[in-house]
């Protein structure tokens, strides 16, 4: 943290005082270029902060009385479950509520770091567990062989289910930030104590006979105590006022191009110095041109805004609920593999978002993206998936392809959301922060389960509710790619400098096992929000 705090200050200082020289050189592209040198160590450090704040584990759900816990169950970010719960109760929502489950949030990077209990009086410990318990971690300073008890669990054994009435008498888990959650019965006494290696989390316990006998650890990307990251984070803030405003500046000299993707960044970061005239010159004057959809209710969009959202009808919904299906794969077991992932999506509501000044913005790059295909002659590879689009245009939605556009799924955080219907959305900050092997563009994908697993922390009073958007986006040319480390700063120089592609088409599938298409772009404009779908995850 000290180092990145003392990084950010020199960059700083030789923002400030550079600028005129830089800003006056006579070789612009030597500036430009000591100017990205600069960028590319303030993206590193703001990558160390996210990374600080990242944790496996996202709310617990406890079923307990005064004097017993009988089950308990882990969600972990991307919704893998891990649980140990009653005879016949799983670890679906509906279960787990019938059963009396409170559920407990963690905040933002906080996570379980040590766990304590107390055993059940041998009176309840009828019957020994029909699986042979795992042999448990050492309680102190264990080595990292510890991360996988033996013997492991199996994939298919995604709940292991308590034979005993309880599964101890009380326990508690502390965490990271001095929480502590107390659940079942105050221990008198002791009966286990497990504490985590420096830099992992526990993510998941191990019952057995009416005690714990083990826990299972990951490694935390980042251990960074709250204050640290925060400092480091205020630090990287008065950097990037000073750093991204020059970057602007000397990016518009090279073209329009690099210009938007230098402000999509800005405005990501939350720049406020940039968001000036700069911006007006980079965004070409504001939005015009293209008429709006046949398909939207200008009846119940306000003037003075020229945004809302529509919400749709069960029908419509009923069509959406079958894209979404469609387009979930359903991953058998997760990390760690007894994790229980989530057998498929069920939407709760639905929208269309009605937005005039983004729909503007969208047709007239569209626009351009065209005139640029053929004026070069270049006929790139058609990239929408046909059934999706035919099954929007079943309810009156149509997109226009000749731009090569495409029907996307994008995440969107739960605090966004509340924001989505204004007519100062912007997709470029409005996704959950997670950033790529093809830089910092806005991220797409053809599988909403793709989506989900990155989510975040979700919305409504359990924390169970999240978003995601699906969008028309303009892909152009596509610069395919399917390096597993890629060369970001050739690619990104090539769709935004003068190079004749508009995005990347990132496909690692066959190099690299679990990961799917992404689709990259780099200017905002590029994209659509068309739907914005709320969601709850659904247990088998």
């Amino acid at each position: 943290p000290e180092v990145s705090r003392s990084t950010c200050s020199a960059l700083s200082w030789i923002a400030l005082s550079a600028r005129t020289l830089l800003e006056g050189s006579r070789d612009a592209d030597k500036a430009l270029l000591a100017v990205h040198q600069m960028r590319a160590i303030m993206l590193s450090v703001e990558q160390l902060v996210v990374d600080s704040r990242r944790r496996r584990l996202r709310r617990i759900a406890e079923v307990s009385s005064r004097i017993a816990l009988k089950g308990v169950c882990f969600e972990l970010l991307d919704g893998g479950r891990l649980g140990n719960v009653m005879q016949g109760v799983h670890l679906t929502d509906s279960d787990l509520d019938h059963a009396g489950a409170r559920w407990h949030l963690l905040q933002e990077g906080e996570y379980i770091v040590r766990v304590q209990g107390q055993a059940a009086a041998a009176s309840f410990s009828r019957r020994p567990s029909r699986t042979p318990a795992p042999e448990p971690a050492a309680a102190r300073g264990r080595g990292r062989s510890s991360r996988s008890p033996s013997p492991a669990p199996k994939p298919a054994a995604a709940v292991n289910v308590a034979d005993d009435p309880m599964l101890c008498a009380g326990l508690c888990l502390h965490t990271n930030q001095g929480r502590e959650l107390e659940f079942g019965s105050k221990p008198s006494k002791l009966s286990f104590d497990f504490i985590a290696k420096e830099g992992d989390e526990i993510v998941e316990l191990l019952f057995s006979s009416g005690t714990c006998k083990g826990v299972r650890n990951v490694q935390v990307p980042l251990a960074w105590t709250p204050s640290d990251a925060a400092e480091v984070q205020e630090a990287f803030s008065v950097a990037a006022e000073q750093l991204w405003p020059l970057l602007l500046s000397l990016s518009r000299k090279q073209g329009i191009k690099q210009a938007r993707f230098a402000l999509l960044e800005a405005k990501r970061l939350g720049v406020a110095a940039a968001l000036g005239a700069i911006a007006e010159d980079a965004s070409e004057g504001g939005a015009s041109g293209g008429s709006l959809p046949e398909h939207w209710n200008l009846a119940i969009m306000d003037e003075s805004t020229g945004a809302t959202k529509v919400r749709l009808r069960d029908a419509e919904r009923f069509v959406l609920q079958a894209l979404v299906d469609m387009c979930y794969t359903h991953t058998a077991s997760g990390e760690p593999p007894s994790a229980q992932m989530p057998r498929r999506l069920e939407l709760v509501e639905a929208y269309r978002l009605q937005n005039r000044y983004a729909w503007s913005s969208y047709s007239r790059k569209a626009g351009e993206i065209r005139k640029e295909l053929e004026e070069t002659g270049t006929v790139p590879k058609q990239l929408c998936d046909p059934t999706v689009a035919a099954q929007l245009e079943s309810f009156g939605v149509s997109l226009e392809t000749s731009s090569n556009s495409s029907w996307l799924f994008h995440g969107i955080s739960s605090q966004a959301m509340q924001g989505v219907s204004s007519n100062t959305f912007d997709i470029s900050v409005a996704g959950c922060q997670e950033f790529g092997v093809y830089g910092r563009g806005v991220y797409f994908t053809e599988f909403c389960d793709q989506v989900d697993r990155k989510a975040g922390d979700g919305g409504g009073s359990n924390g169970d509710l999240h978003c995601m958007l699906l969008c028309r986006v303009a892909l152009g040319n596509a610069l395919a790619n399917a390096e597993i480390l890629p060369d970001v700063v050739g690619l990104v120089a090539r769709c935004t400098g003068s190079g004749s592609y508009h995005s990347v088409a990132g496909d690692r599938a066959a190099r690299l096992a679990g990961s799917a298409r992404q689709f990259v772009v780099y200017d905002k404009d590029q994209v659509y929000p068309e739907f914005l779908l709320c969601y709850r995850r659904v247990y088998s």
